[in-house]
């Protein structure tokens, strides 16, 4: 069941997800060690003089490794991606950049599983934003040996989903250390580059791609709402409804306090053209003592036909 639960007490909104903030700069000490690592050595002396240093790396939408296999507008979400990196002539990963839909949000990041290199090793994992909330600078170190070396980690974004046609595509670009030939900051194939980095020097492979779920005919979204304030005092919330069935509807909807006591209102129906969707404003209003459980139970219905509904 989808409801707005809310408790009276000091006013906290929690939607869903929890956001953490990190940090993309690189600490002087991991500086330091590709400092020493690559003094003294001469690029083009390794592996001759076909040196690509980062080519062929690309990043990929792999729900293999967890998360959800597909993505529903408005849903909390946790996508994963596998990043390939490749270096025949010892070259480092400093950064990943990834680029998801100006409508998407994302709320943390995190390493899925343990990051695997034939010939390296990776450095310490930390993130934060280019562009909030939707474009992600990702500072996963990764020490790559000579004579070829191939590392792999996953990355797994919280995301709120937003929408794609039909597909929700996200770009990447890889930031090297300049070591030897290029290329040193391959990216996909839309030759997306993050402001105030080099030019993409190759853009070969194709942007991840996550597809869209089968979405129910009417939805409402966010499913839940928790929030905590005071009794006696209006709160007002957003939710979106959306309309799947395949068709233009009118999408009736009512609100009812099924716990505790109060009111809670709303637009009383809305106009939507097929394949669209709107944000509506709740108003609840609660009444009781501190401590006190009010629950709104919104509930929307396909005015074409009743089948089509969908409760938060």
């Amino acid at each position: 069941m989808k409801r707005i639960w809310f408790f009276t007490s000091l006013a906290v909104l929690v939607c869903a997800a929890l956001i953490f903030f990190g940090s993309g700069a690189l600490a002087d000490e991991d500086i330091g060690n590709i400092t020493q690592v690559h003094t003294g050595a001469d690029p083009s002396l390794i592996g001759g003089g076909d040196i690509l240093s980062l080519t062929g790396s690309f990043v990929e939408f792999d729900p293999s490794v967890g998360g959800d296999v597909c993505y529903a507008p408005g849903m909390t979400q946790t996508f994963c991606f596998r990043a390939e990196s490749f270096s025949p002539d010892w070259e480092y990963v400093y950064n990943l950049w990834q680029l998801f839909p100006d409508d998407w949000t994302v709320t943390d990041v995190y390493v899925e599983g343990t990051p695997w290199c034939d010939n390296g090793s990776f450095g310490t994992f930390s993130w934060s934003f280019q562009t909030s909330p939707y474009e992600v600078n990702i500072a996963h170190l990764r020490y790559q040996g000579s004579g070829g070396a191939h590392c792999i980690a996953h990355y797994c974004f919280e995301v709120t989903s937003g929408t794609g046609e039909p597909d929700a595509l996200q770009s990447w670009y890889w930031d090297g250390d300049g070591w030897g030939n290029p290329p040193h900051n391959p990216c996909s194939d839309d030759n997306y580059t993050p402001a105030g980095q080099n030019a993409c020097d190759e853009a070969i492979n194709p942007q991840a791609a996550v597809p869209p779920c089968e979405l129910d005919p009417i939805m409402l979204t966010p499913q839940e709402i928790y929030d905590e304030g005071c009794p006696c005092e209006e709160q007002e919330y957003q939710f979106t409804v959306w309309n799947n069935t395949g068709y233009d509807t009118d999408v009736d909807l009512t609100y009812m306090i099924v716990e505790g006591g109060g009111t809670c209102q709303g637009p009383a129906s809305v106009y939507l053209e097929d394949g669209t969707s709107l944000p509506i404003t709740v108003k609840l209003y609660p009444l009781g003592d501190f401590g006190d459980l009010v629950v709104c139970e919104i509930y929307a219905e396909d005015a074409s036909d009743p089948a089509n509904h969908d409760t938060s």
